[in-house]
């Protein structure tokens, strides 16, 4: 749970009919807001529902039958530590003689969240990689970064890990995709090699003759392509030094470092604080300041050290394994519908029947050829091999954009205003752009999108922040899924510019789907999910195998690997360092993340960083599920409607004005066919009207609009 993996499911194919006018598909209003109404189910099996089921009977097995297994598991952490110590002995003993004469490196077991992002395709590269690009203005000396580097490595312990894989032998008595626990546990060890020689082998240096900003941006795409660690020897990260002189800025030169992670020893906090340690000791080499020896950090305890120390509620796991299996069972946008066929089911009368065609009921245009070894087991064809869609062939695309500081300021105020935080504003943005690349002109009735939004896990974990300022994986994630009307990014900027193309009952619902976002959160925290979303994920590491599960469902026919409409991520404000990002004679401009999603992911994906007073925004996908011209409309998108949302004025309540409907009610029938509902003319209360403690914003769908005259009277 928590991670943006492919569900393999088949879902039933058919044709989507036509919205009779642009005018008509836009004008809509509050409805919009509401969380997906479960309208039908999966036809097959997705990957939450593996894991949900599977979460499930491990749950029940675990308590019935291993009663052992959980007692050992909700130990305490000194109990849990003894007893890794007498099952690690020897690990123990080998990280001793390697680490006798470098900083101290105490080995523990591999976290199940860290051991499914230390998956790799069978040729050895990352499913999953994490990269940051930091660019500078003024040159750095890669001297200078070499002595930053191995102050780092000595303070640091995750820079000099290395993943050191079981020593068991893998069956399949229980079949490809479930081990039962057999398959051991990988292990943290310390790498046997020096600080000097670990970053030498991590440091690449290039003078760039060409376009800069191209070039950083081929090499971020790169980085997320294929990129290969030694898991024996370390490191389990780099970084390129990319220069370019003579530059018309204020300090004459400009620089740009990008880091490669494996994500399982870091997350973008980890690299905020990593590329703030750099500079710092840059800098005070530059100046001739008494650097301070490094004081090696304690290597950080994993997500389920930290977070699973209550006993075992198999009540509350279960609901929210059961909420996990249904969501990821329902429709939801995931391919955009340009490589769907252009058949179409005949459009319902929307009037008599609400529930229309979705853009997943059309058949995706892939090549495909039967499935086979471990496929097999999962569906009856694949993606053809040869094909640009198979998940070797696909690649990595990013697009870099920024909104600036005043805008930014703006925003905040507005986010104050509607009682909802700059995450919410950025993850509406971030639909709404969705929603203009997701569809063709064939598509019209409402859809859902599902969202994946990072967490930083932090904030949950007991006892505050355990990784005491050192690099650790401390990342999680939550999703919900919100309804909208197909290119809702476009109305929601032609009404901005045109007030007459805004319906009577509101137009495009920004701050409602903002405070839908914000309701879902903290409900999510409120139930204590934090808690349970790793605890099953830990189940489903402990008895599946993930990583095999991954890799074979990122050639279904039906997703492509994709589990997700769209995954947000804000790393909030880079806060640690100089104002202005000053660093002696170096300059932080801005820094750029994402994670690879060739293999396995969301449709798009969004990521974003507050750098002197900017938002600094990462668009990535993977090509051929989105291009670039569409990966950067989906870019442009997301800023355009923060901008826009930053400036809106609040929109007063009008009362109970007459209410047009947002679609041909007649659904194209003739004209005998009812225009009004028994009650006479549609009226539409405002929420503001009619809202009370008992009226969550999150189910505003229920209350506002023609939903509330046809579907609740």
């Amino acid at each position: 749970r928590g991670l943006p993996h492919p569900p393999f499911c088949r879902m039933a194919s058919a044709p989507v009919p036509v919205l009779r006018s642009r005018a008509a598909r836009h004008a809509y209003g509050l409805e919009a807001s509401g969380v997906l109404r479960r309208q039908r189910r999966c036809q097959g099996c997705s990957r939450a529902v593996l894991l949900g089921c599977a979460a499930a009977a491990c749950v029940t097995a675990a308590v019935s039958f291993v009663p052992s297994l959980w007692r050992s598991r909700t130990q305490s952490v000194k109990s849990r530590a003894t007893l890794r110590a007498q099952s690690a002995a020897e690990d123990v003993e080998a990280a001793a003689e390697v680490d006798s004469t470098g900083p101290r490196f105490e080995p523990r077991e591999v976290g199940s969240a860290e051991q499914l992002m230390l998956s790799r395709m069978p040729a050895g590269h990352m499913i999953t990689t994490h990269s940051a690009l930091a660019l500078l203005e003024g040159a750095v000396d890669p001297e200078r970064l070499t002595e930053a580097l191995q102050w780092a490595i000595v303070r640091h312990p995750m820079l000099r890990a290395v993943a050191r894989e079981p020593n068991v032998t893998r069956s399949n008595d229980a079949g490809p995709f479930f081990h039962g626990g057999k398959d051991g546990r990988w292990m943290w060890m310390p790498s046997s090699l020096s600080k000097e020689e670990l970053a030498r082998r991590a440091l690449t240096v290039e003078d760039v003759k060409g376009e800069f900003d191209v070039t950083c941006q081929r090499y971020f795409e790169s980085s997320l392509d294929k990129s290969m660690f030694d898991f024996n020897t370390g490191p389990l990260w780099q970084v390129r030094l990319l220069r370019q002189s003579g530059f018309r800025g204020p300090r004459g030169d400009r620089s740009a470092l990008l880091f490669s992670f494996v994500h399982s020893m870091d997350d973008q906090k980890s690299a905020n604080i990593l590329l703030h340690d750099i500079l710092s000791h840059m800098e005070a080499s530059e100046s001739g300041a008494a650097i301070a020896a490094p004081q090696p950090a304690d290597l950080p305890k994993s997500l389920e050290d930290v977070l699973l120390l209550d006993e075992l509620d198999v009540q509350k796991l279960a609901k929210y394994a059961l909420s996990q299996a249904d969501a990821g069972g329902a429709p939801s946008v995931m391919i955009p519908s340009a490589l769907r066929a252009a058949d179409r089911a005949v459009r319902k009368n929307w009037g008599l029947s609400p529930k229309q065609p979705v853009a997943k009921d059309r058949p995706l245009s892939v090549p495909t050829s039967p499935a086979e070894g471990d496929g097999k087991l999962l569906m009856a064809e694949a993606i053809d091999p040869q094909s640009i869609f198979s998940s070797l062939q696909r690649k990595n695309l990013v697009s870099f954009r920024r909104l600036p500081s005043d805008k930014l300021a703006d925003l905040r105020q507005k986010c104050r205003d509607n009682n909802v935080t700059v995450s919410m504003a950025v993850a509406t943005a971030a639909l709404l752009a969705t929603s203009d690349i997701g569809h063709d002109d064939l598509d019209f009735a409402y859809e859902a999108y599902r969202l994946l939004l990072g967490v930083d896990m932090r904030r949950f974990a007991p006892g505050g922040d355990w990784t005491q300022g050192t690099m650790a994986y401390a990342s999680g994630a939550l999703d919900f899924t919100l309804r909208l009307l197909p290119k809702s990014g476009e109305a929601y900027s032609d009404e901005h510019e045109d007030l007459s193309l805004r319906s009577r009952i509101g137009g495009v619902p920004f701050w409602d789907l903002a405070r839908a976002a914000d309701f879902a959160v903290r409900e999510w925290t409120r139930k204590g999910y934090a808690a349970e979303s790793t605890r099953l994920f830990d189940f489903g590491v402990r008895f599946l195998r993930m990583d095999n599960i991954i890799r074979e469902t990122a050639n279904d026919p039906n997703t492509l690997g994709r589990a997700y409409s769209v995954t947000v991520s804000n790393a909030g404000i880079y806060g640690i360092g100089p104002e202005g990002g000053s660093y002696g004679s170096v300059r932080l401009d801005a820094i750029y993340f994402g994670i690879s999603t060739a293999v396995s992911g969301s449709m798009v994906a969004a990521s974003c960083l507050t750098v002197n007073g900017e938002l600094q925004l990462t668009a990535h996908s993977a090509m051929p599920i989105a291009n670039r011209s569409g990966l950067d409309t989906f870019a442009d998108s997301i800023i355009r409607s923060l901008a826009i949302a930053a400036s809106e004025e609040q929109r007063p309540s009008r009362g109970k004005p007459p209410v047009e409907n947002p679609i041909d009610a007649r659904g194209g029938l003739p004209w005998y066919y009812p225009l009004e509902t028994p009650k006479g003319s549609l009226q539409c209360p405002e929420y503001e009207d009619i809202k009370s403690p008992s009226l969550p914003p999150f189910n505003v769908d229920k209350y506002v609009g023609i939903w509330y005259e046809l579907a609740f009277h």
